[in-house]
């Protein structure tokens, strides 16, 4: 990996495991990470974060997504600068430190006449992959855009990708996915009366897609699908109401989207529809399959985890809980997974066991069969004295890394922290990604991405009143 002397910050250097002391460099403080030996030097991202957007007229810019080829990071958000939102675009091939001189609208109705929203993007190469839901057309419809030059050039015209009749159901909720010139698309519909997830898949970069597939078999309500995607292997889970309160659903593709399992699979293993379980996320390397999401069958919601090894034939027969504090004796939430090829998985909640809401964490060695005594708590203020929220995460290899919104100082700041060795471990003090007074102004929902040892996480940031994308990066060793 190549990155030039003069943008290399790092987030900190492990030093010889028989030193005991700790040092504190500019943009940050850190210390001995506790278990670990080894001291972490510095804390350096940009000492001034960069934004993204070129809006100079007002209007906020909001609910950033981003995906990343080596240092080539790429940037969709929503965007209210011509009134209603729409969704714009930009690139950085520098890791985040400098992004175009112009950023792109990439949805081609009229600028600012209806509400555009939920954007998602995904990239392969020099493939960009944009789908967002659209209300030009009354109710919100699914509509795709792409590049197949790194942004240089996009359609002439947005595609529509629901094939109801226009505006007549709402759809939502969309997610995509790419892998070479394969675009995977899922997203909730309500055309039918109750709430269906379809798919379309296209084999030319998005030049042409198969007719829609039902991919949940549910007559309630099937809401919040999720995708993974590892070469011809295409998963989607959901949660789903059919049996009466929410459980979770997954169904998969072994052949690209082109046929699905005859049954979804249920996934929480408590008695269906008894309690809620909600907002799954996943995550596979080939055949297997992680999920995770949160669920009250124990009273308030806690994280829970089952996986596949066999393409999403089957899960677990008995799931699993990963917070390790009383069962249901306080929420656990808006839980995230990751995972390596190396069957590391990952997976974060935002948890209020503490009287506030901190950051916790529970990581498996061996592809979901164990996981950790105890979680780990990985924002380092005092616990419960401050509000953490909207965590994301990423790995690879030995690191993860975690970004968050955080108020200890006032209004939310953006804080990452780092594992250096598959997350049993993390930095001992946090770091603050945005440069403006600490607490002064809301830096909200994060989002992180790397290239190996190389972290860049973009943020919405109000500090100029309205909300504008800013990005800081650093390297992690």
């Amino acid at each position: 990996m190549e990155w030039s002397t003069s943008l290399r910050r790092w987030c900190g250097i492990a030093a010889a495991a028989l030193m005991t002391v700790s040092i504190g460099c500019s943009g940050g403080s850190s210390g001995l990470a506790a278990g670990t030996g080894t001291v972490n030097f510095g804390a350096n991202f940009l000492e001034t974060d960069i934004r993204v957007d070129r809006d100079g007229t007002g209007g906020d810019a909001s609910d950033v997504q981003i995906c990343s080829t080596g240092l080539t990071v790429y940037a969709a958000w929503e965007d209210s600068r011509d009134g209603a939102k729409d969704i714009y675009f930009s690139k950085s091939t520098d890791a985040g430190d400098t992004w175009s001189t112009a950023d792109v609208r990439v949805n081609t109705s009229v600028a600012g006449s209806s509400e555009s929203a939920e954007v998602q993007i995904a990239c392969s190469g020099n493939t960009v992959v944009i789908v967002w839901e659209d209300a030009r057309n009354g109710e919100n419809d699914i509509y795709f855009q792409r590049s197949l030059d790194g942004g240089a050039t996009w359609l002439a015209q947005d595609v529509r990708l629901d094939q109801d009749v226009a505006g007549v159901g709402i759809s939502g909720d969309p997610r995509i996915a790419v892998d070479g010139s394969n675009v995977y698309v899922v997203w909730e519909d309500d055309r039918t009366g109750s709430r269906v997830v379809y798919f379309r898949g296209s084999a030319d970069g998005g030049t042409t897609f198969s007719d829609e597939a039902a991919v949940s078999n549910s007559v309630g309500s099937a809401d919040r699908p999720r995708m993974a995607v590892a070469g011809a292997r295409v998963y989607v889970v959901w949660h789903d109401n059919r049996d009466g309160l929410q459980d979770i659903y997954v169904n998969a593709s072994t052949d690209r989207g082109a046929t699905w399992l005859a049954a979804d699979v249920r996934l929480d293993t408590d008695v269906a529809g008894a309690a809620t379980s909600f907002d799954p996320a996943i995550d596979c390397d080939g055949d297997k399959v992680y999920v995770s999401w949160s669920d009250t069958r124990n009273g308030q919601s806690d994280t829970y985890f089952s996986t596949s090894t066999d393409a999403g034939t089957t899960f677990l027969a008995t799931d699993v809980r990963l917070d390790t504090d009383t069962a249901g004796a306080t929420f656990s939430f808006r839980t995230q997974v990751t995972c390596t090829a190396d069957d590391k998985v990952y997976v974060v909640w935002i948890d209020n066991r503490t009287a506030d809401r901190d950051v916790f964490m529970n990581v498996s060695k061996d592809g979901g069969a164990t996981w950790l005594t105890d979680d780990v708590r990985i924002d380092t203020d005092d616990a419960g004295t401050a509000r953490s929220d909207w965590v994301t995460i990423s790995a690879t290899g030995t690191n993860v890394y975690a970004a968050w919104q955080d108020n200890r100082d006032g209004s939310y700041d953006v804080r990452f922290n780092f594992s250096n060795d598959n997350g049993t471990t993390w930095q001992a003090v946090d770091m603050r990604t945005d440069t403006s007074a600490a607490g002064a102004s809301d830096s909200r929902k994060p989002k992180i991405g790397h290239d190996g040892d190389v972290v860049f996480v973009v943020w919405a940031d109000s500090r100029a009143g309205d909300e504008d994308i800013h990005c800081n990066s650093c390297q992690t060793r």
